[in-house]
């Protein structure tokens, strides 16, 4: 019974997590992606896979739902040892495909990152490049994460509660 209880616990935790972003060929077009991807919850939520850039390759993964104020994180780590290789270029672009942001290295690595405050609601898409189109191939790692702004319910109980605390606080040294 123990057994039981203990993996419908970790089934219940693990359901918030989303499902692995999964490469789907072709999708060079970002109006032609398929709609996989990330989706904003009201709560942080984050993501990884494994893709492969080919010669001529564009990746594009749909990030879903955002709201103006949310965080953005997204990173492209190198697979090929020593860990440099392919050389990626990273945008977020918009649902018309009008880029955001861009990074091509992060550092002394080959893999890009951005981190972007989202402006206006929508869907926008994370789209992934080679440097060099004909030589940057490979696989690589795409990490999305969506910090959410506060909806305003959890902000008045979030605010709510942190008066009740200063409260009693002061209640306590009287």
């Amino acid at each position: 019974m123990r057994v039981f209880l203990a993996f419908l616990a970790s089934l219940l935790l693990a359901l918030p997590a989303s499902a692995l972003l999964v490469d789907v060929e072709p999708d060079n077009n970002l109006f032609l992606t398929a709609p996989t991807g990330i989706v904003r919850q009201a709560t942080p939520v984050a993501d990884v896979g494994v893709f492969e850039l080919t010669e001529s390759d564009v990746d594009f993964v749909k990030i879903e739902g955002l709201v103006a104020g949310d965080i953005v994180n997204i990173m492209t780590t190198p697979m090929l040892e020593p860990f440099d290789f392919p050389d990626t270029d990273l945008a977020l672009v918009d649902a018309f495909g009008f880029e955001i942001a861009f990074n091509d290295d992060l550092g002394d690595s080959l893999g890009s990152a951005l981190q972007v405050l989202i402006e206006e609601d929508g869907d926008y898409f994370a789209r992934v490049a080679g440097f060099d189109p004909e030589f940057d191939t490979g696989p690589y790692a795409l990490t999305i994460s969506i910090v959410p702004i506060p909806e305003p319910g959890t902000a008045l109980l979030l605010g709510g509660g942190l008066l009740a605390v200063a409260g009693l606080r002061r209640r306590a040294r009287a």
